[in-house]
């Protein structure tokens, strides 16, 4: 966070209760409204912030609750709105057990060979307990883009939300098996 009035907000949010409104910005803008935003966020509590150099802060965060935006209090930063929490559905069902282990064991393939997948992510991984937090979580470490990140949390229904998941998951599988062709095609001309 980099914004000098967001950085405000953040020391604010830690000297209270600790707890943020997250919403994605529709488009990069450097004062945005309320009007700029999803509808669709998540409440989260800050647990650490780090200064950087250059004035801003790393925040690392706990995610609690997805919400939609239903009133804007203030449009202006900080942006204040009240908000409707929304809850998982369909989140305990045998499909849903079944696709949780085919997550897991899926991430886990492609963590092995992947120096991104550090192990502690290895670890929070397989404690997690909730089924549409692994979703969330997993959504969170792959390389996709924004609106499609958007989509999974716009999911409320857990087991659409790991399908949904999960084919992020095989076209990173696709995208390693590329990637590992490419280079040992490298390899062997470097070895000529």
């Amino acid at each position: 966070i980099g914004n000098p009035n967001d950085v405000k907000v953040v020391d604010e949010v830690i000297n209270g209760d600790g707890l943020i409104g997250l919403s994605m910005l529709k488009k990069d803008n450097e004062d945005p409204n309320i009007e700029d935003l999803h509808q669709v966020g998540t409440v989260a509590k800050i647990v650490k912030r780090i200064n950087l150099p250059d004035g801003g802060v790393n925040i690392f965060i706990n995610t609690l609750k997805r919400y939609k935006i239903k009133k804007t209090l203030n449009a202006q930063n900080p942006i204040v709105a009240a908000v409707e929490y929304l809850e998982d559905e369909d989140s305990d069902s045998m499909e849903v057990k079944a696709l949780t282990r085919a997550m897991l064991v899926e991430m886990r393939q492609i963590s092995e060979n992947n120096p991104f997948f550090s192990e502690e992510m290895r670890l929070n991984m397989v404690n997690i307990d909730n089924p549409g937090k692994i979703a969330d979580f997993i959504s969170s470490i792959l390389n996709i883009d924004s609106e499609e990140q958007q989509r999974v949390l716009e999911t409320v229904n857990v087991r659409k939300r790991m399908e949904l998941v999960l084919v992020f998951i095989k076209k990173e599988q696709e995208l390693l098996k590329i990637q590992n062709r490419v280079q040992s095609e490298i390899n062997e001309k470097i070895e000529r």
